[in-house]
């Protein structure tokens, strides 16, 4: 019997199931199929010496006269001279979205997640919050010890994660419901946090609660859109 067969044999049977069982019309994906699994690598210069061109032809590219080795793995490494998170003023908890920004994505198995804030003046109290214990509470149970690169971007005001083979072996292989990674950023920012209270109230309409409140009934500068 061909796997197609065997396939259809098998949803044929669906009426003999649980009560409400459901399958999904397209049987081609009940076969197994091969997939390639993409990773990221860093090649020596010397060896990337053509290009080859649409017209069919192909030149050759000569090894730059200066180079320079970098390491592989940056060094971890968390904010200097941090701020205390209390020094700004009245704190209220609150959803770590409701001040913070953030965009999160794959890049072959390994995962991206980059923090940032609208004003100046959280920027000292985000690098401060934002350490590599910090991040790791954050991702809770999706932390299971593998490595965790941090960096700062402090003219845009933001903080950098890349967390090393998160995502499996990328999205083709990947077990996980968030293969592209995508929610990495948005399962953080639900996380109540101890948030400073601003006196000027500039609030999202679009994304605060019905009462433009928090927690604990202090109004925001707004969460951002």
């Amino acid at each position: 019997m061909t796997l197609d067969k065997f396939a259809y044999w098998c949803k044929s049977m669906i009426l003999q199931s649980y009560p409400g069982g459901t399958s999904n019309a397209d049987t081609r994906q009940a076969i197994g199929k091969p997939y390639f699994e993409y990773w990221v690598s860093l090649l020596p210069q010397k060896y990337v010496h053509r290009v080859h061109l649409p017209n069919g032809g192909a030149e050759d590219i000569p090894t730059p006269p200066v180079t320079k080795e970098y390491p592989c793995q940056q060094p971890l490494y968390n904010t200097e001279n941090p701020v205390s998170l209390s020094s700004s003023g009245p704190l209220t908890p609150a959803p770590l979205g409701f001040v913070v920004l953030a965009r999160s994505g794959d890049k072959s198995s390994d995962a991206n997640a980059g923090f940032f804030v609208r004003h100046d003046d959280d920027w000292d109290w985000l690098r401060s919050l934002l350490s590599l214990d910090k991040i790791k509470e954050l991702l809770s149970r999706d932390y299971v010890g593998k490595p965790i690169d941090r960096f700062q971007n402090p003219e845009i005001r933001a903080v950098h994660f890349l967390f090393r083979d998160h995502l499996d072996r990328g999205y083709n292989a990947c077990g996980k419901l968030d293969s592209l990674g995508k929610n990495i950023c948005e399962y953080m920012r639900v996380s109540y946090q101890i948030l400073r209270t601003w006196a000027d109230i500039d609030i999202g309409v679009n994304s605060m609660p019905a009462d433009g409140m928090c927690s604990m009934g202090t109004q925001y500068r707004g969460p951002y859109h």
